[in-house]
């Protein structure tokens, strides 16, 4: 019988051959629902080190910016080659209307929720929870069709 720490790697290899597969195809729609043309300027929303944006820019020629709230995977995006912003966890986006032809938000609106230190500081009773969650999400979606012209959100939730 396998270990536990057998099965655990054998499931990250999995997750990580699928990963590859999703991500593929992901840029595919990308590509198939938004008109995206030489020069296009691009936003990607949680992009942490920029590796789905690698899949863009390897078709095209793109002005991407990755914004993140992690300083440490934006060194990463940095060192490959795009620009990056250092998001504030609900704050507005520090751009002006309409500022990037393209916003792509993949699976990140849905941990847009209560503010993380107020959730280390008490209990937060669910009801106050699921309300402020969804106004943030309301806003960060508001955020994301001011700055971009054109926006890709997807969520697996």
């Amino acid at each position: 019988m396998p270990s536990s720490a057998d099965v655990y790697a054998g499931l990250r290899r999995l997750a990580g051959r699928k990963r590859e597969a999703w991500h593929t195809a992901r840029a595919d729609l990308l590509f198939r629902h938004l008109d995206l043309k030489p020069g296009v300027s691009i936003l990607d929303l949680g992009g942490q080190d920029g590796s789905f944006m690698l899949r863009i820019r390897e078709r095209i020629d793109a002005r991407i910016t990755i914004a993140d709230i992690s300083t440490d995977a934006l060194e990463i995006a940095k060192e490959r080659g795009f620009a990056t912003w250092a998001l504030k966890e609900g704050e507005p986006l520090p751009y002006g209307d309409g500022a990037f032809d393209v916003v792509f938000c993949n699976s990140v609106i849905e941990h847009v929720t209560f503010p993380k230190d107020d959730c280390i500081k008490r209990s937060i009773p669910n009801r106050e929870w699921v309300t402020e969650s969804m106004r943030n999400q309301a806003a960060f979606a508001a955020e994301i069709r001011r700055v971009g012209k054109a926006y890709f959100v997807q969520t697996p939730h």
